[in-house]
């Protein structure tokens, strides 16, 4: 095992940890935990594809728990309310990119239809 791949499994894992707690609301009453998600610079490579992996991992995980009825609805609005986060780092990536565009506004669509089903279920 390379010295590189020991110093990132211990980053890997609290990473995989954080995810975790946010994914399942294991700290609901922890919205800064969301932030501090989202502050985790895990990207080695600052190349556009990289950074595109990295963003939409957080935008993925975010919109994941929004969608899951099973987490409380507090929980899945703070989700929502930090979802342009990602969004909003990668309209900066793409800002000269016309596919890179396209693409956002696919997952800006996503976003809304996902909103669509379960508004309902977050004004609990």
């Amino acid at each position: 095992m390379s010295q590189t791949a020991q110093l990132d499994s211990p980053i890997n894992e609290y990473l995989q940890h954080v995810q975790k707690q946010i994914r399942f609301a294991k700290e609901p009453d922890n919205p800064s935990l969301i932030s501090h998600y989202l502050d985790i610079d895990t990207c080695r490579q600052k190349s556009v594809e990289s950074l595109k992996q990295h963003y939409e991992r957080q935008f993925r995980l975010l919109l994941d728990t929004v969608a899951d009825e099973l987490i409380p609805s507090h929980w899945r609005c703070c989700c929502l309310d930090n979802i342009n986060k990602p969004l909003g780092q990668l309209a900066r990536l793409f800002a000269n990119n016309q596919d890179g565009q396209a693409y956002l506004c696919k997952l800006k669509y996503e976003l809304n239809m996902t909103c669509h089903y379960v508004l309902s279920g977050l004004s609990r």
